[in-house]
């Protein structure tokens, strides 16, 4: 079991580690926007083209945005930060922040052309699939 004194210890460090990362932020009485964050993704080369499945959970698919050209495709969005509802809970202490939030965005360079007009998206349960068929060889 752990000693009072080593429990009391991770807790300080926890909320100066807290009052830091806030400060940080702090700009002339505003906190700045952090930096955009980069989803999690698997990314696969199959023989007609190229598969995408992106890590999304808790996005609507009206907050992402997939713009596809023949060299990349880039992935857009913003999440909000999941917090108890006023009303629901009021959160007391911050023990744990671990989900990104905010703006995030990624971009794949492909190997081969892809065939914009041909991509294709469906997003459920959290995970956006990207379906981009190659370029027909001329």
């Amino acid at each position: 079991m752990a000693d009072i004194r080593d429990i009391r210890w991770q807790q300080f460090r926890g909320q100066l580690g807290q009052v830091a990362y806030a400060l940080s932020h702090i700009q002339i009485g505003r906190i700045t926007p952090t930096a955009t964050w980069a989803p999690a993704i698997n990314a696969y080369r199959c023989e007609k083209g190229f598969h995408i499945f992106v890590d999304l959970a808790g996005i609507r698919k009206e907050e992402v945005d997939v713009h596809v050209e023949p060299s990349r495709v880039l992935i857009r969005g913003t999440r909000k930060s999941p917090e108890p509802r006023p009303g629901q809970s009021e959160a007391l202490q911050v023990l744990a922040m671990e989900i990104d939030y905010g703006a995030f965005e990624r971009e794949l360079v492909f190997p081969e052309e892809v065939d914009p007009p041909r991509a294709s998206a469906e997003q459920k349960d959290g995970m956006l699939e990207i379906i981009l068929p190659l370029r027909p060889q001329a």
